[in-house]
Parts: structure tokens; sequence; C-alpha cells
């Protein structure tokens, strides 16, 4: 009996591919790690269900993402402003990086729950606009509109760039660190004086000429004669 070869079908192996971009998208719809894992997974079985040989790829992945939207829509909410903090605060990559990511971040906040997810849907995992208006059930007409205010706003910031909010990293889960490693305490670290060489030279020096002359004693005066010299001046000789 010989092995058959194993079918493998290109579009399952997408739906597969796209797993990881679902699991930051639906932590950003919900702002729940634990949930986003478990409702990636379930969104890419629902997807392989409806798989049908006329979808294309774009098309298999903007339903993905409609299947995450559809499927957490009533467990919506933003990241919370204070794990973005601890977040960043113990990152120790390039600063500017870090200050890029962090600054979209405090801005997407401020602009309001929707309109990230248009902006994250537009800019950050490249939807057409017609797509976009397909993940969240809206008219093309009115998220054309609401995207047009958003990139004024942008615009006006000066700060922010479209390249950085494609760039934003992708949240594991945090370790706790030890306190030697917190931001804070590299800046400490950086800030605190060391001691220079010779100002340690001088203090080895000083210790050894210490222990040298300790030892002349030993050797010229005697222990013995040593320490009746030392009791007698400060204990007495005994006498009284």
């Amino acid at each position: 009996m010989t092995d058959e070869p194993l079918i493998i079908d290109p579009s399952a192996r997408f739906v597969e591919q796209q797993q990881e971009d679902l699991v930051d998208f639906i932590f950003r719809l919900t702002g729940d790690r634990s949930r986003a894992a478990v409702m990636a997974r379930e969104v890419c079985r629902q997807m392989k269900d409806e798989l049908h040989s006329q979808m294309d790829e774009p098309q298999i992945r903007a339903r993905l993402f409609q299947l995450a939207y559809e499927f957490n829509e009533e467990a919506m909410r933003p990241i919370a402003r204070d794990f973005l903090e601890t977040w960043y605060r113990f990152q120790h990559k390039d600063p500017k990086t870090v200050a890029k990511a962090y600054r979209w971040e405090i801005k997407l906040l401020e602009f309001g729950h929707h309109a990230t997810q248009l902006l994250l849907l537009r800019y950050r995992y490249g939807f057409s606009l017609p797509a976009t208006a397909f993940i969240v059930y809206r008219e093309e007409v009115d998220v054309h509109a609401e995207l047009e205010i958003l990139d004024e706003l942008v615009r006006k910031e000066g700060s922010l760039d479209y390249k950085d909010l494609a760039e934003l990293p992708r949240y594991g889960f945090l370790e706790t660190p030890e306190p030697q490693t917190t931001a804070l305490s590299h800046i400490m670290n950086q800030l605190r004086p060391r001691p220079r060489w010779w100002a340690q030279l001088a203090m080895v020096l000083a210790f050894a000429m210490v222990a040298v002359f300790f030892w002349l004693l030993h050797e010229y005066v005697g222990f013995t004669q040593l320490w009746r010299l030392l009791r007698s001046q400060f204990l007495g000789d005994g006498s009284g």
C-alpha cells in the first residue's frame, strides 16, 4: 500500500498565514490578549468553512478581518493606557523608535476607538477604502469622509507618519522586570559619577602602606613589645 500525497489547499494555508495579523487586530479591538488568541483561531476555522474557488486572497483577507470585527463587536474597548505606559517603559530598544510608536498609540487613544479602527485597517493592515468599509459594515462614502477628517488631523499634528503607524509593535506578554532593568535605573546609572582610576589606585596604595607599617613594627619592635606598648598607653600597666 502506497502513501497518497498530501494535498494542501493554498487558500487554507493563506488563512493560517493571516493569524498573526488577526491576533494583533483583535487585541486592538478588545484590549484583551487572551481573547485575541482564542478568537483568531475561531475566525480562521470559520473562514475555512466559507472558502470557495471564486475567492481570491484579498477577498479572503478582507472577510477574515470582517469576521474578527463581527465576532468581537460586543467586546470592543481600547487598549488600556496604563498597559501601554508599562509596556513602553520597559522597552530597551532605540529610544527614537519607541518614541514614534508611543506617540502614535497615545494619539490613537485621543482619536477614539472607532476612528482608530479605520486608521489601522487603512494604514496598518493595508486595506483599500472599499475593503475597509466592507470590514466595518459601513458605506464607503461615509468611511471616506471620516478618513479625510482624520488625515487632516494627522497632517496638523506634524510629528505623525503613517509609516510608523504601519510598524507599530505586536505586544507580547509583559515579563516582570528586575528593578535594575527599568529605564529609570539605566538613566540613573549613566548619571552616577564613576570613580576615576587614579582615585582607586590611591585607595589601594593607602591600604598597602598601612599593611607595610604594621609589618615593619612587627619586624623591628616585635609583637610582644608592641602589645606591651599599646597596653601601657591605652589600658595602663595594670598597677594601682
